[in-house]
């Protein structure tokens, strides 16, 4: 089958409450992303804000926050923002080569924080 693509993924504490809560400031971030590994992307972000009677009813009031994805060309870039914990769960997964390097810097730049988690997976 051969190599299918790559899939990071990156945790982050200690985030910037003030920019994970700020939608222009996340969708800001993803277009610089693709912008930056060039990518395409596929249709608009799509994003979904988790309220506390949400949170609730899955039975974990800690993750109230945004959920985006965007979907590219060659396949996807989902992040889940906690704005309790100001934390934030990245993934990206392209059949796409990207440098992991911009990035976690561009992550980095748009939310601050500390990565406590990273994972680099080739796929196939």
């Amino acid at each position: 089958m051969g190599n299918f693509g790559y899939e990071y993924i990156l945790d982050c504490v200690q985030c910037d409450n003030s920019k994970i809560i700020d939608l222009d400031n996340i969708k800001e971030f993803v277009k610089d992303l693709i912008k930056n590994t060039d990518m395409n992307e596929l249709g608009d972000i799509k994003y979904e804000y988790v309220d506390e009677e949400m949170a609730e009813k899955a039975g974990k009031p800690y993750i109230t926050g945004y959920s985006v994805c965007q979907f590219i060309i060659t396949s996807s870039i989902v992040i889940h923002f906690c704005d309790g914990s100001n934390t934030l769960y990245f993934n990206l997964f392209s059949c796409k080569a990207f440098e992991k390097r911009k990035v976690k810097g561009l992550l980095l730049k748009y939310f601050n924080g500390r990565v406590t988690n990273e994972s680099y997976v080739t796929r196939g």
